[in-house]
């Protein structure tokens, strides 16, 4: 703790890299805190108000621990903040050598050979999509670690990216012709010899989902863990326990069966047939949900015999695609994995039509083109405890927002946590006497297209009354 005293001090190391440094009480003791929870190996819960600088509190001691440790952020913009300012930052102030990395999400990194194939393939593309795949063309000659994040031409967003990227369900791992170039396992070799490791909850539980299925871990085995922006952790936890089929991986599908089909099984034109028929129900299953972009409960959709009947032809016609698809699957590697997929998503379909327990929430979710049915467990705290005791590490929870009536017990009890010491310290801010807050009223909802349009014109006096003194609070 004396390390961290001086670290944090009026004339300590990060008073030196940081221009009008002034010490917080709050910070040091929550570094004083996660520097003996690192020491005694003991799980802590510490909810640190905005401003208390909770980010250098846990990486401080973290690092000068010399201990293995793995960051979770709660997003990938969190995790790139992380990653790009705060460690350079550190690493100017503190005297410890050390090796960091990223690791993102499979999808976050170029696919070669998908890229290729995109730009082989004889379906063609729309005139944006087509100079889209000409940039990443380009940027794929030059890029040293593959990173999407990098590439500000195409936004991450864009659905082109499809084609230049890979998922769990459509890699061909070593079986790829690109295997030994590939940016993913580059940057899972850097993350297994890394100190410092950070990747977003997501990440962290997709791991979970694969150790759990017994198929190994992408994170290597750390000595502390630090989960930032816990708050948000048991939900996605949650997701990942449980299964989710979307109409775009359905789509998804179909588009890859349909480009394998031409380079390679022509001779079987039912495949053809089969994909197309699937493109076709899942679109009109989107229509019959509406136009409302809602989440609801599975007895609406029971109650609508349009729907109903739309669930049943998907079914069937995602059994056709793998009838045609297991005829196909002996003559490539990448038809072979098409038909795996297919073989996936028929199972995740008919678990979520016919759930065999009441420990489940089945829910639906409609977005713009797309829609999502979802089968979530209701309690994953005895999933969660077998997790962190796999990771025999001391596990650091912090975000802003964890306790309730100064009680960490909801939060503790959702992910199983026993035995944690646990601390709040509030915000060094003055809301009432140095802040205003301000809530525009008569704004559409923000999927009105001149929602922007509106904000901006709301924002703008207030910027101007306030100097640029103004804080934007957005859900994501």
């Amino acid at each position: 703790m004396t390390d961290t005293k001086q670290f944090f001090g009026s004339d300590g190391a990060l008073a030196a890299v940081i221009s009008a440094y002034q010490p917080r009480l709050a910070q040091q003791e929550m570094a004083d805190a996660v520097a003996l929870a690192i020491k005694d190996k003991r799980h802590l819960i510490a909810e640190a108000g905005t401003g208390t600088g909770k980010t250098f509190a846990y990486l401080v001691p973290a690092i000068l621990s010399g201990k293995k440790t793995i960051i979770s952020t709660g997003t990938k913009n969190l995790q790139d903040q992380l990653f790009g300012k705060d460690l350079p930052l550190i690493r100017k102030a503190i005297k410890v050598p050390f090796d960091a990395a990223l690791l993102k999400g499979r999808s976050n990194y170029l696919c070669t050979y998908r890229l290729q194939n995109a730009l082989n393939s004889t379906l063609g593309f729309a005139k944006e999509d087509a100079l889209a795949l000409g940039k990443i063309k380009s940027w794929a000659n030059r890029t040293l670690v593959g990173d999407i994040a990098e590439m500000s031409d195409v936004a991450e967003g864009n659905p082109v990216w499809y084609q230049a990227t890979s998922t769990i369900d459509n890699c061909l791992g070593q079986d790829c012709p690109d295997y030994a170039d590939c940016f993913l396992v580059k940057a899972r070799k850097k993350a297994q010899d890394a100190d410092v490791l950070v990747v977003n909850h997501h990440l962290l539980c997709a791991d979970w989902s694969l150790r759990d299925g017994g198929f190994g871990e992408l994170l290597p085995n750390a000595e502390v863990v630090v989960i930032d922006e816990a708050h948000q952790l048991a939900d996605t936890a949650a997701n990942f326990l449980g299964i989710n089929l979307g109409s775009k991986q359905l789509h998804d599908l179909a588009q890859d069966a349909l480009i394998e089909y031409h380079k390679d099984a022509t001779d079987i034109p039912a495949l053809r047939t089969a994909a197309e028929d699937l493109e076709h129900e899942t679109k009109d299953l989107r229509l019959a949900f509406g136009l409302d972009l809602k989440r609801g409960e599975w007895r609406e959709l029971e109650q609508n015999p349009k729907i109903s009947a739309g669930l049943v032809a998907v079914q069937a016609q995602l059994g056709r695609l793998l009838e045609q698809l297991k005829l196909a699957s002996v003559k490539t590697k990448a038809l072979d994995a098409c038909f795996k997929r297919a073989e996936d998503l028929l199972d995740k379909l008919g678990l979520i039509l016919d759930p065999r327990s009441g420990k489940w929430i089945r829910w639906y979710e409609i977005h713009r083109k797309t829609f999502t049915l979802s089968l979530t467990p209701l309690d994953i705290a005895a999933e969660f405890q077998n997790f962190m005791q796999q990771h025999q590490a001391a596990w650091i929870f912090t975000s802003a927002t964890l306790s309730i009536a100064n009680k960490f017990d909801y939060f503790a009890n959702n992910l199983g946590i026993t035995q944690a010491t646990s601390a709040s310290w509030g915000s060094p801010f003055d809301y009432a006497a140095q802040s205003l807050f301000y809530h525009p009223k008569g704004l559409p909802q923000p999927t009105d297209p001149q929602f922007t349009a509106l904000i901006v014109d709301f924002a703008l006096p207030v910027l101007e009354a306030s100097l640029g003194r103004a804080f934007f609070l957005f859900t994501s």
